[in-house]
């Protein structure tokens, strides 16, 4: 057995109503790399994903605007991105998944 079949059980086979996480993994059209492929099943998954993406995308949507609309509004340029950095790295060390961190970089 290798690494991913350790990593993802398939439910049992019902023909008639397949689960769709099965579906996902066992799809070959696209090639995608099995661990990968394990790791988004996983992301798509989890209860945050179900329950806390709404409202993180709209914090996230009206920050942005904000921020936006004070970068226009301020007579000079406002350029942090040392502390963009900074603080995605903080985010991914404390807020998100090993597996999360392994799809975005």
């Amino acid at each position: 057995m290798n690494k991913s079949q350790d990593l993802y059980q398939l439910q049992p086979r019902d023909r008639a109503n397949p689960t769709i996480w099965d579906t996902l993994y066992l799809d070959r059209a696209i090639p995608v790399d099995p661990l990968s492929k394990i790791y988004m099943i996983r992301d798509l998954q989890s209860w945050t994903r179900n329950y806390l993406l709404i409202p993180i995308k709209i914090v996230a949507n009206v920050s942005l605007g904000l921020i936006m609309t004070l970068k226009r509004l301020l007579p000079f340029q406002f350029n942090a991105y040392d502390l963009m950095h900074k603080s995605a790295a903080f985010f991914l060390k404390h807020f998100v998944r090993p597996e999360a961190c392994y799809l975005i970089v």
